[in-house]
């Protein structure tokens, strides 16, 4: 990890950047481990901001990074400010070192998981209750924000959750 003395503390300004990229955010790029190789993959998953304020997601099981996550639930998200105009290095960023928490369909936190997460994502009515679809939280262990040139932060836990 790079000298913490190049980056930033984490203020009130850098919380707000944080708690507007993840509740603004529909998308991020999800980075595991493949299970027969241990290389890194990184995909698209659809995401919502969970009652705690971390990302939250539902993934099928016929897809490969959920059989990574089952494998070794150590992931990353990143999540970035919506494309502007301009060099993209300068747009806001923030990445999060997980674990990730595959819920069972029959977990009884389930259903409070799939109202909220259809109440900001709704479009996902169609394909919530399929068999193969499973909630996925993330246990949040530390994170980086890149606010953009010359605003790098190291991230605890307190500073991305909801109090």
């Amino acid at each position: 990890m790079p000298k913490p003395d190049t980056f930033q503390q984490p203020d009130d300004a850098a919380r707000a950047l944080i708690r507007a990229l993840i509740d603004g955010a529909s998308e991020a790029a999800l980075a595991t481990l493949r299970p027969e190789t241990q290389t890194p993959s990184v995909t698209r998953i659809a995401i919502a901001t969970g009652p705690d304020g971390a990302p939250m997601s539902m993934v099928s099981s016929l897809a490969h990074h959920t059989a990574a996550l089952e494998a070794n639930p150590a992931c990353a998200l990143l999540i970035a400010a919506p494309e502007d105009k301009g060099d993209a290095m300068n747009h806001a960023r923030l990445t999060l070192h997980c674990t990730a928490r595959l819920i069972p369909n029959y977990a009884p936190e389930r259903a409070d998981l799939r109202a909220h997460f259809l109440e900001q994502r709704p479009k996902s009515k169609l394909y919530v209750d399929f068999p193969d679809f499973r909630f996925l939280t993330f246990e949040i262990e530390n994170g980086l924000l890149n606010g953009g040139f010359g605003k790098a932060y190291i991230l605890t836990p307190s500073d991305i959750l909801r109090p």
